[in-house]
């Protein structure tokens, strides 16, 4: 599935960069399979990308992986904070 943070972003011609907005290790696809990614045509992509595409957190199997990408960045932003003010 894809995830909720998952985001898409021009870059030129038929170029766009797709990333997790927390994650931020963009891939780069074109127009075409940029538009099959966010309409959930995942047969459209092959086992490599497939693959790519959970490794940089923008497929995701399960809802909870959302949850704890964000658990994990709260918790280092409050371990930073505290120690600092």
């Amino acid at each position: 599935m894809l995830s909720k943070y998952a985001k898409k972003v021009y870059i030129k011609d038929d170029m766009y960069a797709i990333f997790n907005a927390y994650y931020l290790q963009p891939i780069f696809l074109n127009k075409r399979k940029t538009n099959y990614l966010f309409q959930n045509k995942l047969d459209k992509f092959d086992a490599e990308e497939i693959n790519c595409l959970y490794d940089k957190a923008i497929l995701i199997k399960n809802n909870s992986i959302d949850n704890k990408i964000i658990d994990i960045i709260k918790d280092e932003f409050n371990k930073q904070i505290k120690n600092k003010i």
